[in-house]
């Protein structure tokens, strides 16, 4: 399957969930977002081959699709954070200001999805026109040099994880996040098969994506008790101190995965994908 064919599969299935549904639950909130993302990490994998400016229009486009969902997968995140907070609590006062917290979150959204009859055609829109520009591609499409795109997305995961850790910046860390996911969607769209060792790579990007975005998910809740005024002071202090100690061990979870996931430089992660994306023939 072409980088090209894997795009249309993305697109068709993204209109196959908005035609299906009136309104969109949660889950499918995730997974139009996670579509939004993989299909951005497609254009920025074919954008020398294919024009700056035709890749730039259909990113910005995406982007915006993502952005109208944003509010409301934020609501359902940080809900399920404040479950798996309530959890790791050990006592009755936890418990009671993680209860008064989730209340005022649900209230925010009471329904629980989506309706929103134009936000729902600009999506359709959105998604429709992405799968006419892929359709539209040439030969371009295939010319594509996958050993040079993936080490250009892992030099930019792996310089924004230096800098990260150097730092300490959230806002660094979520950049991370997001081009370390974009190299794990590229990846997703190849036939890997025949690489163990590109597949091994695969499921360690995927482990530090999700680690990286469970600190994103408490830093989201974190901001939002900070700034909701709705929300007793008492509450808000049982709550923080859970978020600071549940981060205290994914940063060191993520440390550990970050040494293993860009142990190698830029230049040794092209010299390795290349010779392995030439045992799976795509090369």
């Amino acid at each position: 399957m072409t980088i090209k064919q894997y795009a249309i599969g993305v697109d068709k299935k993204g209109l196959d969930l908005l035609r299906k549904e009136d309104k969109l639950s949660p889950e499918s909130l995730h997974k139009l977002r996670t579509s939004t993302k993989r299909l951005r990490s497609l254009w920025k994998l074919a954008e020398p081959e294919i024009g700056t400016k035709k890749c730039k229009k259909a990113l910005r486009s995406l982007r915006d699709s993502a952005r109208m969902l944003g509010e409301e997968r934020d609501l359902k995140v940080m809900r399920d954070t404040l479950a798996l907070l309530e959890k790791k609590g050990d006592s009755g006062k936890s418990h009671k200001s993680v209860q008064s917290v989730d209340r005022f979150i649900a209230s925010q959204s009471p329904n629980g999805k989506v309706k929103n009859s134009e936000k729902m055609k600009l999506l359709k829109k959105a998604f429709a026109r992405d799968l006419k520009k892929w359709k539209s591609l040439g030969k371009a499409s295939k010319g594509i040099r996958l050993d040079i795109r993936l080490a250009e997305t892992y030099g930019r995961a792996y310089s924004l994880n230096i800098e990260s850790w150097e730092t300490g910046n959230i806002n660094t860390f979520h950049k991370c996040r997001r081009w370390t996911k974009y190299l794990r969607y590229q990846l997703e769209a190849l036939d890997i098969d025949e690489s163990p060792r590109l597949k091994a790579g695969l499921k360690g990007f995927r482990k530090l994506g999700r680690a990286l975005g469970r600190r994103q998910d408490l830093y989201v809740l974190r901001t939002f008790l900070e700034s909701s005024e709705g929300l007793r002071t008492k509450d808000k202090s049982q709550l923080i101190g859970l978020i600071e100690a549940a981060d205290g061990k994914i940063v060191d979870q993520s440390r550990k995965l970050s040494r293993s996931v860009f142990a190698m430089t830029p230049a040794e992660y092209q010299d390795s994908v290349k010779a392995e994306l030439r045992k799976c023939g795509l090369l």
